[in-house]
Order: structure tokens, then C-alpha cells, then sequence
């Protein structure tokens, strides 16, 4: 992990007034408007809940991302293809992802990642279930989650979105891939 950074819910405390992502793509500027005016008040009205990577003891926010609850929703065909009666297959969502662009290209984003993977593997699966991690990526940053964690595409839905890439990753491969880290008691996940 890279030195010093430690991992929280969002908070008032947190200071997100400087956070800034972009870099050039007009997405970036609808995550820092979300950090700075919407991640509160969406936790307190249960749409998600808003984690933020600072560095140790400070309370400037260099990293944030959200999670919520998600359902996959199938049609017959693929109700058949997976041999289960269900509609809906449960899963956790990781939605808003960024790193504030002076941080960027230091390991924070890849430690983000790993460390709500784990979160959701070892704190929300065992307590609310969920078979797959879901993504929505915006397109100029989907190839990073593709490459450096094996997300793929979700073919179990039509996708007709062209402002986002739903990508989809079952948790069974990620525990397989993971391992624990005893000294720092955390869930590091190989890639």
C-alpha cells in the first residue's frame, strides 16, 4: 500500500473541498461534484455509502469510492443458460471511483480497489449475500479495471449505455485469487 494512506467512511470531518480528478475527460468533473456535494447526503438517504482514502491523521480526502447494493436482472434464456429460477442474481456495486489527480500514478486507485474487494468479500457478502462485483466504469477508465483485476464486460444484461461500461466480476474468482495479509490483518487481493 502506499505509505501513510488509511481507508474510512465519509465523513463532515473530511475536507473535499480541494479534491480534484480531472484530467481532461468531462466525467471526472460529475465525480468531483459528486465528493463534494452529493456523497453525504446520498449516504444519510441510504442510496450508498461513501468510502475516502486519506493520508494517515489528515483529513484531506485523496481518494474516494462508493458502494451499494446491486441486483443483475436476466431474462429467461439466461435464467436457463445458469440452471437457477431467479431473476435477479444479488450484487454489490461499486460505483463513484476516483483519485484526486495529484495523487494519481502513486498506487492509490489499485489499494482503493483491493481494499473495497476485500470489504465486500469479509464485511457485506457473509452479513447480505452477492455473487458478483458490479462496475460502472466511465469508458476512458475501463480498460484499467480490465487489465489490472480481471473485470469483464457484463454479458449477462444488454448494456445500451454509452456513457458507461457495466462491468461485472464474480466474487467466487475473487476469493480464489485472494490472500491474507497476517501481519497487517487485511485482505489483499492478487492481481
Amino acid at each position: 500500500m502506499p505509505p501513510n494512506i488509511e481507508f474510512s467512511f465519509l465523513t463532515a470531518w473530511h475536507d473535499v473541498s480541494a479534491f480534484d480528478c480531472f484530467t481532461g475527460h468531462e466525467e471526472d468533473k460529475d465525480l468531483n461534484d459528486f465528493i463534494k456535494n452529493d456523497a453525504l447526503a446520498q449516504k444519510d438517504e441510504g442510496w450508498n455509502a461513501t468510502y475516502v482514502a486519506t493520508e494517515k491523521g489528515d483529513k484531506k480526502v485523496v481518494g474516494f469510492f462508493a458502494l451499494s447494493p446491486d441486483s443483475i436482472s436476466i431474462n429467461a434464456k439466461k435464467q436457463g443458460e445458469l440452471g437457477k429460477e431467479y431473476r435477479n442474481i444479488p450484487a454489490v456495486k461499486i460505483g463513484r471511483f476516483a483519485v484526486d489527480k495529484n495523487f494519481q500514478g502513486k498506487g492509490i486507485g489499485t489499494e482503493m480497489l483491493r481494499y473495497a474487494i476485500g470489504h465486500i468479500i469479509e464485511k457485506i457478502c457473509p452479513n447480505l449475500g452477492g455473487m458478483y462485483v458490479t462496475l460502472d466504469s466511465y469508458p476512458h477508465r475501463a480498460q484499467w479495471y480490465k487489465s489490472n483485476f480481471g473485470f469483464k464486460e457484463n454479458t449477462l444484461i444488454d448494456n445500451h449505455s454509452t456513457r458507461f461500461v457495466n462491468l461485472i466480476y464474480p466474487i467466487k474468482e475473487f476469493k480464489a485469487r485472494q490472500t491474507m495479509n497476517d501481519d497487517a490483518g487485511t485482505l489483499n487481493i492478487t492481481t
